[in-house]
Protein backbone atom coordinates (compact mmCIF):
# COMPACT_ATOMS: atom_id res chain seq x y z
CA UNK A 1 0.00 0.00 0.00
CA UNK A 2 0.93 3.41 0.04
CA UNK A 3 3.33 5.26 2.86
CA UNK A 4 1.46 6.33 5.32
CA UNK A 5 2.15 9.85 6.21
CA UNK A 6 2.70 11.09 9.86
CA UNK A 7 3.05 14.52 11.54
CA UNK A 8 4.95 14.91 14.68
CA UNK A 9 3.95 17.81 16.98
CA UNK A 10 7.33 17.51 18.18
CA UNK A 11 9.95 15.50 16.42
CA UNK A 12 12.67 16.87 18.31
CA UNK A 13 11.65 16.24 22.22
CA UNK A 14 12.36 12.48 23.31
CA UNK A 15 9.10 10.67 22.81
CA UNK A 16 8.67 12.50 18.76
CA UNK A 17 12.14 11.87 17.86
CA UNK A 18 12.45 8.19 19.18
CA UNK A 19 9.29 7.72 17.19
CA UNK A 20 10.76 8.71 14.31
CA UNK A 21 14.37 7.19 14.58
CA UNK A 22 12.25 3.78 15.78
CA UNK A 23 10.08 4.03 12.36
CA UNK A 24 12.38 4.92 10.58
CA UNK A 25 12.11 4.67 6.36
CA UNK A 26 8.21 3.06 7.08
CA UNK A 27 6.88 6.17 6.85
CA UNK A 28 6.86 10.02 5.00
CA UNK A 29 7.07 12.82 7.82
CA UNK A 30 5.19 15.89 6.24
CA UNK A 31 5.72 19.22 7.96
CA UNK A 32 2.31 20.29 7.88
CA UNK A 33 -0.94 18.45 10.34
CA UNK A 34 -3.10 18.72 7.11
CA UNK A 35 -1.31 16.86 5.09
CA UNK A 36 -0.87 13.68 7.08
CA UNK A 37 -2.99 10.51 7.61
CA UNK A 38 -1.58 9.92 11.00
CA UNK A 39 -0.98 12.79 13.52
CA UNK A 40 1.37 12.28 17.39
CA UNK A 41 1.02 15.22 19.09
CA UNK A 42 4.15 14.48 20.87
CA UNK A 43 4.48 18.49 21.80
CA UNK A 44 4.17 18.81 25.47
CA UNK A 45 5.98 19.81 29.00
CA UNK A 46 6.44 16.55 30.81
CA UNK A 47 7.47 17.34 34.00
CA UNK A 48 5.59 16.94 37.09
CA UNK A 49 8.08 19.42 39.41
CA UNK A 50 8.23 21.46 36.34
CA UNK A 51 4.42 22.23 36.75
CA UNK A 52 4.38 22.72 40.23
CA UNK A 53 6.57 26.11 39.58
CA UNK A 54 4.96 26.64 36.05
CA UNK A 55 1.23 25.51 36.50
CA UNK A 56 0.08 28.01 33.20
CA UNK A 57 3.04 27.08 30.93
CA UNK A 58 1.98 23.58 31.25
CA UNK A 59 -1.82 24.44 31.25
CA UNK A 60 -1.15 26.37 27.62
CA UNK A 61 1.18 24.08 26.62
CA UNK A 62 -0.37 20.87 27.09
CA UNK A 63 -4.07 22.15 26.83
CA UNK A 64 -4.47 25.11 24.93
CA UNK A 65 -2.06 23.87 22.09
CA UNK A 66 -3.87 20.40 22.05
CA UNK A 67 -7.49 22.20 21.63
CA UNK A 68 -5.92 23.86 18.96
CA UNK A 69 -4.47 21.15 16.87
CA UNK A 70 -7.99 19.23 17.64
CA UNK A 71 -9.61 21.91 15.91
CA UNK A 72 -7.71 21.57 13.02
CA UNK A 73 -8.00 18.14 12.80
CA UNK A 74 -11.94 18.57 12.85
CA UNK A 75 -11.64 21.20 10.31
CA UNK A 76 -9.68 19.46 7.74
CA UNK A 77 -10.86 17.27 4.74
CA UNK A 78 -8.97 14.52 5.66
CA UNK A 79 -9.50 11.63 8.26
CA UNK A 80 -6.36 11.77 10.41
CA UNK A 81 -5.98 9.49 13.46
CA UNK A 82 -4.55 10.92 16.21
CA UNK A 83 -2.05 9.37 18.69
CA UNK A 84 -2.26 11.29 22.24
CA UNK A 85 0.12 10.66 24.38
CA UNK A 86 -0.30 10.64 28.49
CA UNK A 87 0.76 9.40 31.16
CA UNK A 88 0.67 6.72 34.46
CA UNK A 89 1.20 9.70 36.84
CA UNK A 90 -2.82 10.55 35.64
CA UNK A 91 -3.86 7.87 38.62
CA UNK A 92 -2.42 8.85 41.20
CA UNK A 93 -1.58 7.12 44.26
CA UNK A 94 -2.89 3.59 43.42
CA UNK A 95 -6.45 1.93 45.49
CA UNK A 96 -5.72 -1.42 43.63
CA UNK A 97 -2.74 -2.86 41.90
CA UNK A 98 -1.98 -3.72 39.16
CA UNK A 99 -3.31 -0.66 37.85
CA UNK A 100 -5.73 -1.14 34.12
CA UNK A 101 -7.28 1.50 32.38
CA UNK A 102 -10.20 1.97 34.85
CA UNK A 103 -8.51 2.56 37.62
CA UNK A 104 -9.65 5.82 39.02
CA UNK A 105 -7.60 9.13 37.84
CA UNK A 106 -6.77 11.09 40.98
CA UNK A 107 -3.80 13.43 39.25
CA UNK A 108 -1.52 14.61 42.05
CA UNK A 109 0.25 17.52 40.05
CA UNK A 110 -0.80 20.01 37.20
CA UNK A 111 1.27 18.02 34.60
CA UNK A 112 -0.79 15.22 34.95
CA UNK A 113 -4.02 16.98 35.49
CA UNK A 114 -3.12 18.34 31.91
CA UNK A 115 -2.76 14.95 30.34
CA UNK A 116 -6.34 14.48 32.10
CA UNK A 117 -7.30 17.16 29.71
CA UNK A 118 -5.34 16.28 26.83
CA UNK A 119 -7.02 12.35 27.18
CA UNK A 120 -10.83 13.91 27.98
CA UNK A 121 -10.78 16.65 25.54
CA UNK A 122 -9.48 13.97 22.42
CA UNK A 123 -11.78 11.19 23.22
CA UNK A 124 -14.22 13.80 23.22
CA UNK A 125 -13.53 14.43 19.68
CA UNK A 126 -14.00 11.03 19.04
CA UNK A 127 -17.36 11.20 20.57
CA UNK A 128 -18.74 14.39 18.92
CA UNK A 129 -17.28 14.42 15.35
CA UNK A 130 -15.82 10.69 14.71
CA UNK A 131 -12.44 11.65 14.56
CA UNK A 132 -10.73 8.79 14.94
CA UNK A 133 -8.32 8.68 18.01
CA UNK A 134 -6.00 6.79 20.74
CA UNK A 135 -4.67 7.38 23.63
CA UNK A 136 -1.49 6.19 24.94
CA UNK A 137 -0.58 6.50 28.84
CA UNK A 138 3.14 6.02 28.95
CA UNK A 139 4.65 4.66 32.05
CA UNK A 140 7.61 6.33 32.84
CA UNK A 141 9.42 6.67 29.87
CA UNK A 142 13.48 6.40 29.65
CA UNK A 143 16.10 5.93 26.92
CA UNK A 144 18.54 7.05 25.14
CA UNK A 145 18.22 11.10 25.38
CA UNK A 146 15.68 10.77 27.98
CA UNK A 147 14.72 13.31 30.59
CA UNK A 148 13.30 11.16 33.53
CA UNK A 149 14.38 10.36 36.84
CA UNK A 150 16.59 7.11 35.33
CA UNK A 151 18.37 9.63 33.03
CA UNK A 152 19.35 12.22 35.35
CA UNK A 153 20.36 9.29 37.88
CA UNK A 154 22.86 8.37 35.10
CA UNK A 155 24.07 11.54 33.90
CA UNK A 156 24.67 12.16 37.80
CA UNK A 157 26.53 9.46 38.82
CA UNK A 158 28.59 10.05 36.17
CA UNK A 159 29.08 13.55 35.89
CA UNK A 160 29.22 14.39 39.87
CA UNK A 161 29.26 10.64 41.63
CA UNK A 162 26.75 11.33 43.32
CA UNK A 163 23.05 9.71 42.74
CA UNK A 164 20.15 11.68 44.54
CA UNK A 165 16.82 9.41 45.76
CA UNK A 166 13.77 11.11 46.21
CA UNK A 167 12.29 8.93 48.30
CA UNK A 168 12.82 5.60 47.48
CA UNK A 169 10.23 2.93 48.05
CA UNK A 170 7.84 4.03 45.79
CA UNK A 171 7.73 2.17 42.66
CA UNK A 172 7.03 2.95 39.08
CA UNK A 173 6.61 0.46 36.08
CA UNK A 174 9.29 1.80 33.50
CA UNK A 175 8.95 1.93 29.98
CA UNK A 176 12.01 2.14 27.09
CA UNK A 177 11.42 4.28 24.45
CA UNK A 178 12.05 1.72 21.95
CA UNK A 179 8.63 -0.02 23.61
CA UNK A 180 6.75 3.04 23.35
CA UNK A 181 7.39 3.74 19.88
CA UNK A 182 6.37 -0.27 19.05
CA UNK A 183 3.21 0.58 20.85
CA UNK A 184 2.36 3.73 18.94
CA UNK A 185 3.24 1.78 15.73
CA UNK A 186 1.00 -1.32 16.39
CA UNK A 187 -1.90 1.78 16.66
CA UNK A 188 -1.76 2.97 13.01
CA UNK A 189 -2.78 -0.35 11.07
CA UNK A 190 -5.44 -1.01 13.54
CA UNK A 191 -8.94 -0.19 13.62
CA UNK A 192 -9.40 -1.16 16.95
CA UNK A 193 -7.25 0.49 18.49
CA UNK A 194 -9.49 3.88 17.76
CA UNK A 195 -11.55 5.24 20.50
CA UNK A 196 -9.61 3.60 22.78
CA UNK A 197 -7.27 4.60 25.85
CA UNK A 198 -3.86 2.05 26.23
CA UNK A 199 -1.37 1.99 29.04
CA UNK A 200 2.18 0.93 27.59
CA UNK A 201 4.43 0.09 29.72
CA UNK A 202 7.55 -2.15 30.36
CA UNK A 203 7.89 -5.78 31.61
CA UNK A 204 9.14 -5.03 34.98
CA UNK A 205 8.19 -2.75 38.01
CA UNK A 206 10.74 -1.73 40.32
CA UNK A 207 11.01 0.49 42.98
CA UNK A 208 13.40 3.96 43.15
CA UNK A 209 15.87 2.56 45.10
CA UNK A 210 16.65 -0.19 42.75
CA UNK A 211 17.08 1.80 40.25
CA UNK A 212 19.95 3.92 41.87
CA UNK A 213 21.59 0.65 43.23
CA UNK A 214 21.37 -0.74 39.53
CA UNK A 215 23.40 2.31 38.36
CA UNK A 216 25.75 2.68 41.07
CA UNK A 217 27.23 -0.68 40.42
CA UNK A 218 27.67 -0.05 36.66
CA UNK A 219 28.92 3.70 37.45
CA UNK A 220 32.53 3.57 37.70
CA UNK A 221 34.10 4.47 41.21
CA UNK A 222 32.14 4.98 44.09
CA UNK A 223 29.11 6.58 43.90
CA UNK A 224 27.29 8.64 46.95
CA UNK A 225 23.47 8.22 47.29
CA UNK A 226 21.71 11.00 48.59
CA UNK A 227 18.49 10.75 50.22
CA UNK A 228 16.11 13.50 50.26
CA UNK A 229 12.08 13.84 50.51
CA UNK A 230 9.77 13.08 47.30
CA UNK A 231 9.16 15.54 44.83
CA UNK A 232 5.39 17.30 46.08
CA UNK A 233 3.24 15.63 43.73
CA UNK A 234 5.13 12.45 44.01
CA UNK A 235 3.30 9.48 43.90
CA UNK A 236 4.45 7.72 46.83
CA UNK A 237 3.01 4.45 46.60
CA UNK A 238 5.23 1.69 46.99
CA UNK A 239 2.65 -0.69 45.09
CA UNK A 240 2.19 1.25 42.08
CA UNK A 241 2.26 -1.13 39.18
CA UNK A 242 0.94 -0.37 35.83
CA UNK A 243 -0.92 -3.50 33.48
CA UNK A 244 -0.11 -3.39 29.80
CA UNK A 245 -2.56 -6.35 29.71
CA UNK A 246 -5.26 -4.13 27.32
CA UNK A 247 -2.72 -3.50 24.89
CA UNK A 248 -1.26 -7.20 24.79
CA UNK A 249 -4.51 -8.52 24.17
CA UNK A 250 -5.88 -6.11 21.65
CA UNK A 251 -3.06 -5.14 19.41
CA UNK A 252 -0.38 -7.77 20.32
CA UNK A 253 1.79 -5.36 21.69
CA UNK A 254 4.98 -7.05 23.92
CA UNK A 255 7.70 -5.27 25.62
CA UNK A 256 11.09 -6.16 25.04
CA UNK A 257 13.36 -4.04 26.75
CA UNK A 258 13.96 -5.25 30.79
CA UNK A 259 14.58 -2.60 33.11
CA UNK A 260 18.37 -4.22 33.78
CA UNK A 261 19.07 -4.17 29.74
CA UNK A 262 17.75 -1.09 29.37
CA UNK A 263 20.17 0.75 32.58
CA UNK A 264 22.74 -1.53 31.38
CA UNK A 265 22.89 -0.33 27.73
CA UNK A 266 22.52 3.55 28.96
CA UNK A 267 25.63 3.10 31.16
CA UNK A 268 27.42 1.87 28.66
CA UNK A 269 26.33 4.34 25.95
CA UNK A 270 27.88 6.46 29.15
CA UNK A 271 31.01 5.44 29.77
CA UNK A 272 31.43 5.56 25.76
CA UNK A 273 31.21 9.13 25.98
CA UNK A 274 33.26 9.84 29.29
Amino acid sequence: GLMKKIFISDEFNFYGGGCKRYFREKYRYVSKMEDADIVINSKALIEAPHSIKHPMLHFKTNVVETMKLLEDIRKSSRKIHLIQPSSNLTYGNNIRTPINENHPQNPQSPYAATRVCQETLAMSYYRSFGIPVTVLRFSNLYGPEGKGVINKMIDSAFNSKTIVVKGGNQTRTFTHLKDAAQATELCFNNRSAIGEIFNVCGPSTVSINYIADKIKFYAPGYIDIIRTDNDIGDITSSNFKISHGKISRMLGYRPKVSIDKGIWELAQEKRSQI
